[in-house]
């Protein structure tokens, strides 16, 4: 007879023992509204301004949540909006798992630069994110 050691890996649904991260298979974000791209560093948006903009990715492994972070730099961020797994879906056109997200940008007095954060968590606990920048003015 075999034994598990305590650190080994949940067998999950396949029953393999062996979990994978979340591709994210998007370059660059495009917000739908304005059709400016998110992460280019001559774009600019207002403050208060809604993003609504489209994440494309895969996933061997289901998908549990998709999350939104924000903030001021990197090691500042914090999650904004969580949607369920239920808010992706397969985009035959892309090729690619999708999902949109809606965010409302800060209001800000002086010009400032934003970071936004997409990330595909699965429900191994999986997860991979894609961090654009955006310039509030």
């Amino acid at each position: 007879a075999c034994t598990r050691k305590g650190d080994f890996i949940d067998e999950g649904a396949a029953g393999t023992g062996v979990h994978y991260y979340p591709v994210i298979i998007s370059d660059n974000l495009y917000d739908t509204l304005t059709g400016k791209y998110l992460n280019l560093t001559d774009t600019t948006f207002s403050s208060s301004q809604q993003l609504i903009f489209e994440l494309d990715f895969y996933s061997q492994d289901p998908v549990d949540s998709f999350e939104l972070w924000a903030g001021k730099s990197p090691s500042k961020i914090s999650r904004v909006s969580a949607l369920n797994a239920l808010a992706g879906g397969y985009s035959r056109t892309k090729g690619a798992d999708t999902v949109l997200f809606h965010y409302t940008l800060p209001e800000e007095d002086n010009p400032v630069k934003w970071y936004i954060v997409p990330r595909v968590v699965t429900t191994a606990g999986m997860e991979a994110h894609f961090q654009a920048t955006v310039l509030i003015q």
